[in-house]
């Protein structure tokens, strides 16, 4: 196996410094202070070791590109060495080549299938690469091992979300909900997903009430109530004051606007429909219009009635 240190060295000092610095260095430490390299003799085991604890004090010191060079040595005398695979995973990773990191942090998975920190970096890694189902394999190894938390349901629903699995995203917000139903962060999650499905009205209706339980005067809770309100319960009059709430919260913002002059014109208030909807695209300036202000925007102004 080549060694793709001999070209590019900045980039790749870079990128390294940021995955080394972020996951890397206390877990390899402890790891390294009981290492026993395997299936070697008794002069190999020597070797490795020497070179293998000089690597890792090297890495300590961030003198990234000699560590490197030593723990390619480590490879030649013991390519199924987990710690060593790990380093060159987080190398091939810094150096933004996924596949290769990918190689070497399973060859380091399989050597030691109980080292969380691994499942991680494969989390992370399947995750950029798009392969979400080996990405959600890796999330399972660090629940079994660390047990299921805020972190483990932050991590299921993101990837369930960039999969465009968006069922199996409400199914891992509600989860967690059922362990921590005020959390407003995982409430919101629930609000984004429902609306992205056009869920029921009555999940709908669930999903906006459990954050103004919690935040009252949230304008972008208010503002999309009242459109749900007005567009699918004809309750145009809570429609309308939850609107004019979030419009003095935020006078300038478009979408808010939108939402006022559409409940004006459900009312018969024309005039002042074309007033708001007109300050709507004002607001957007050069922007592409959204689909639906635009077509709201049609409909009040041609209305000749």
């Amino acid at each position: 196996m080549s060694n793709p240190q001999t070209t590019g060295g900045q980039e790749m000092k870079k990128w390294i410094t940021i995955i080394l610095m972020s996951v890397s260095l206390l877990p390899l430490t402890a790891a390294g202070r009981k290492h026993k390299p395997q299936q070697l003799t008794a002069e190999e085991q020597q070797q490795f070791l020497y070179y293998f604890y000089e690597a890792q004090r090297l890495l300590e010191e961030e003198d990234y590109e000699n560590a490197f060079d030593l723990v390619w040595f480590c490879y030649g005398l013991n390519p199924d060495d987990a710690i060593v695979n790990q380093n060159i995973g987080d190398y091939y990773a810094g150096y933004r080549q996924p596949q290769k990191a990918a190689e070497h942090y399973e060859r380091s998975r399989a050597s030691d299938p109980l080292n969380t920190p691994i499942y991680y970096r494969l989390e992370g890694l399947y995750a950029d690469l798009g392969e979400y189902k080996k990405a959600l394999k890796a999330r399972d190894m660090i629940d079994r091992q660390e047990g299921y938390s805020i972190y483990s349901a932050m991590s299921r629903y993101r990837l369930h979300a960039m999969a465009g699995e968006t069922k199996k995203a409400i199914r891992a917000v509600n989860d967690y909900l059922r362990h921590d139903p005020d959390n407003l962060q995982f409430l919101v999650f629930r609000m984004q997903l429902y609306e992205a499905v056009q869920a029921r009205t009555k999940d709908m209706v669930q999903a906006y009430e459990s954050i103004l339980a919690i935040e009252p005067f949230q304008p972008t809770v208010l503002n999309n109530y009242a459109y749900l309100l007005a567009t699918r319960k004809g309750d145009l009059k809570k429609a309308e004051e939850m609107s004019r709430h979030s419009l003095q919260a935020e006078p300038h913002n478009p979408t808010f606007l939108d939402t006022y002059a559409w409940i004006m014109y459900l009312q018969g208030e024309k005039q002042l429909a074309k007033m708001y909807i007109q300050s709507a695209v004002r607001q957007m300036g050069d922007a592409e219009w959204p689909a639906e202000i635009a077509e709201h925007y049609r409909k009040i102004m041609q209305d000749r009635k």
